[in-house]
């Protein structure tokens, strides 16, 4: 008994020792985790992802004892790190973005509130990675690709937001005018008036949109179209079924029915937060799209990933349930005859 927990809490230090620092982090700033495009929320989604990886991997784990030294420097560096760069660093980290170029002056503060937010997902990954290495060796790495790959991919779209905000990278806000025509045509179909603007020096690479009973035009830029949530969503699903034990054909239906789900989730939320702006107002139109939003995708990604992981057993236990019912059933009846 006593073995089988000290090998659970060897394969736990890793989930805990970002867990404690997050909810220091949650219980110091809370408001800062209801937001989850330039916000903390992923760091939730990040905990979660970790302990998905880990429950899926379980038995193959090493069952080696671990250096105590590594355990030691595994638990504390997290914290320690957060700590440093996310209150004691605050100031520097926002002089050194204007020393490199964060286009503060143009666009306000804000971005540089961005930029310190970007150091701090850049200064956590490189911490989960060096703590898996130190902890578990090289090998252990493709244990956790999902979560390392899903708060890596977060910072970088946080940091290209911060030098490129507004849909300025053409890159990715090439894709953004095809969402756009879709959501006015989807709030023309269900009884709402909207329309595409054409561009204009004032709308700084985002695609504008004017929908009736919202006093001001809606600009939409690739961060808020979803762009960054199907590059995730990608190479996530890519991550999780490469091992998978079934055929290629249905790696592949898997990978198209997730990402035409995220598609539709994010079209859905557009809409959505159009919606809620001509019925409520711009006031909550802000609030939607900042606070609850982004649920949309979290909530999306969440179930299918379930689905993906489990939907094969619930389906065999829910088949041979049904066959018994039915087993009994037929039983009942001929007895019922005789």
């Amino acid at each position: 008994m006593l073995n089988r927990i000290g090998e659970a809490l060897r394969k736990l230090v890793i989930p805990l020792s970002f867990t404690f620092p997050i909810s220091a982090l949650y219980s110091l700033d809370p408001s800062s985790f209801e937001l989850v495009w330039k916000g903390r929320a992923p760091y939730l989604i990040f905990i979660w992802l970790i302990f998905l990886e880990l429950a899926l991997v379980w038995k193959k784990f090493s069952d080696k004892p671990l250096s105590i030294a590594a355990t030691i420097i595994t638990t504390v560096t997290p914290t320690c790190l957060i700590g440093i760069f996310s209150f004691a660093l605050g100031d520097e980290i926002m002089e050194l973005g204007k020393l490199v170029g964060v286009p503060y002056q143009e666009y306000g503060q804000w971005v540089l509130e961005g930029w310190a937010l970007s150091i701090e997902y850049v200064i956590l990954v490189i911490c989960f990675v060096a703590c898996v290495l130190l902890l578990y060796k090289v090998d252990s790495l493709k244990f956790f690709s999902v979560s390392i790959f899903f708060l890596g991919a977060t910072s970088c779209f946080y940091m290209i937001d911060t030098f490129y905000p507004f849909g300025l990278l053409n890159m990715l806000q090439g894709f953004v005018p095809v969402i756009a025509s879709l959501v006015v045509s989807v709030l023309n179909l269900i009884g709402y008036k909207a329309e595409l603007l054409p561009p204009s020096s004032q709308s700084l690479g985002m695609s504008i949109l004017k929908i009736h009973g919202i006093p001001q035009p809606i600009g939409i830029a690739w961060g808020c179209a979803g762009i960054q949530s199907l590059f995730i969503y990608t190479f996530v699903i890519l991550l999780l079924i490469k091992g998978a034990p079934i055929s290629f054909k249905r790696k592949i239906i898997y990978i198209a029915i997730g990402a035409l789900g995220t598609f539709l989730v994010n079209l859905l939320r557009i809409v959505s937060i159009c919606v809620v702006g001509v019925h409520m107002g711009s006031e909550a139109l802000k609030m939607f799209h900042e606070y609850y939003g982004e649920l949309f995708f979290i909530v999306w990604i969440i179930i299918y990933i379930l689905v993906i992981t489990y939907g094969g057993q619930i389906l065999t236990k829910v088949s041979t349930f049904a066959s018994k019912l039915k087993r009994t059933w037929v039983s009942h009846r001929r007895s019922t005859l005789q």
